[in-house]
């Protein structure tokens, strides 16, 4: 998925994603508070005024449960704010009860329907 992504966007970012199947760059999504959370905070320090894109919180949400999905994303939002870099996050649509959206949309700016074909 890291190289789809890259083609898709036609950028050489860093690219990390969640999944429980090993590989590189793979975060564990039941793991948020741990490699996730580091990966990011070390980005922000070396990249100030940087870009995370979050994609797929509904499957973090599906993983962890709507509380600590929210609580990670309140953690990666202030350090953001802390570094001058900016989150935005990514839902597939339909893929969330509407007052879930509801919560997490209120810790981003903004956030986007998923266009990104798996």
């Amino acid at each position: 998925f890291p190289e789809k992504f890259r083609e898709q966007c036609d950028t050489d970012a860093e690219v990390h994603w969640f999944s429980e199947v090993e590989g590189d760059n793979v975060l564990l999504p039941s793991r948020l508070n741990f490699e996730p959370t580091s990966v990011i905070l070390k980005f922000f320090k070396a990249n100030a005024d940087g870009v995370i894109l979050l994609e797929g919180l509904d499957y973090l949400n599906m993983v962890n449960g709507l509380s600590k999905l929210l609580s990670y994303v309140k953690t990666v939002v202030d350090s953001a704010c802390k570094h001058n870099c900016t989150v935005v996050g990514s839902v597939s649509p339909g893929a969330m009860e509407p007052r879930e959206l509801r919560m997490l949309k209120s810790a981003f700016d903004v956030i986007l329907p998923s266009s990104l074909n798996r």
